[in-house]
């Protein structure tokens, strides 16, 4: 039987390659998400070009291509652990999710609640009980320092739920249940549109993104026995044409519009994420898995949580003018990371390797 390497082209010049242990690639792609946001929330800080529609729908890109990345991945885990023993431990689930998020996260508010007491930034104490209970997303008016969270919030919704959707209704119906999730989340977009009611990051409104991402890990070994669908995607230009694609997609997502352009353009991700995680090797992924770039995703989560301290178009200090801030980012990341996720992330692999050996029982 052929191998679904066996199904490209020549043309494409690439080879399909994939390993549970270590995914091509979604660092890399980890580094763009990153990248697209930090684009998005520079501009209008001192020293950069005026904010505008254009960085906002970056910013928003690098967001819904983190969370089909986190879709993908986590029903990825959980599909292989339900299908090689025929449940899922939830219990060692949130162990590892705890110790992967949890601690630099509630540190990072911590630093904000004593920033706060001392009158240098702004959160009142609903601002810090919705991060500290992950439901910012469902606020309008959030702090400067902590309305970024409605986006950790979302992913951290989706943690609770999922995990038992797979356990508990299996893989088949859990499959539906992304797909109605999709379906639903555009249809209510489309009435809030309709209604001219505010999106602000409410889970039923974006979740449909994550739900792509879990789609996508059901279907990715099906995707891998279609022929004609390896040889189109596996066409060195198929990845600029997807990008093309998103940013018309965003040129003309205004209005009602919006309800459907969003899907697409989470398909588009998804479609993304499926190339460059199975296809690792040609010009683009081999940036994306030089190392460097993988390193900037590995730090993406801390990125991500301590960037709003330096840019963001509401502080004002020497710290927040460009390119400083920019560097002090990278500065507290990179010590976030080393510092505080790292020794976490040991124990977490101790422990799920562990679990491998059959040492941990659920």
């Amino acid at each position: 039987m052929s191998s679904p390497a066996d199904l490209v082209t020549p043309a494409a010049s690439v080879v399909l390659a994939r390993s549970r242990q270590r995914i091509p690639s979604l660092d890399g792609l980890r580094a763009v998400s990153i990248t697209l946001v930090l684009i998005g929330h520079v501009a209008g800080v001192k020293g950069v070009f005026g904010q505008s529609v254009f960085t906002n729908d970056l910013a928003a890109t690098g967001v819904g291509l983190f969370f089909v990345i986190s879709g993908f991945l986590i029903t990825g885990l959980l599909r292989d652990e339900y299908v090689n023993g025929g449940t899922i431990s939830l219990r060692n689930f949130y162990l590892r999710r705890f110790l992967r998020i949890f601690p630099v996260f509630y540190l990072y508010v911590g630093i904000t609640v004593a920033l706060s007491a001392l009158g240098i930034v702004v959160s009142s104490p609903r601002d810090i009980l919705a991060s500290a209970t992950y439901t910012t997303n469902y606020f309008v008016v959030r702090s400067p320092v902590l309305g970024h969270i409605w986006s950790l919030s979302v992913e951290e919704q989706f943690y609770l739920l999922w995990p038992g959707v797979i356990a508990f209704a299996g893989i088949v119906r859990a499959r539906r249940v992304a797909i109605g999730a999709i379906i639903l989340c555009g249809c209510l977009r489309f009435l809030y549109i309709w209604m001219r009611w505010r999106i602000h990051g409410q889970f039923f409104l974006v979740a449909d993104s994550i739900a792509t991402g879990c789609l996508l890990a059901f279907k990715d070994d099906w995707l891998k026995r279609q022929s004609s669908f390896l040889r189109l995607v596996g066409l060195p230009y198929f990845p600029l044409l997807i990008t093309l694609l998103i940013g018309l997609l965003k040129i003309y997502h205004g209005g009602r519009l919006m309800a459907i352009s969003a899907s697409l353009t989470n398909f588009c991700l998804a479609l993304l994420v499926f190339r460059f995680v199975n296809f690792p090797s040609g010009v683009i992924a081999d940036a994306l898995n030089w190392k460097p770039v993988s390193l900037i995703g590995v730090w993406s989560y801390s990125l991500y949580l301590w960037h709003v301290l330096f840019i963001n178009r509401d502080l004002h200090g020497p710290m927040t003018d460009f390119p400083l801030n920019l560097l002090c980012s990278i500065a507290a990341a990179v010590i976030s990371y080393y510092v505080v996720e790292l020794p976490f992330l040991r124990l977490k692999n101790t422990i799920a390797s562990r679990e491998k050996k059959g040492t941990v029982r659920p």
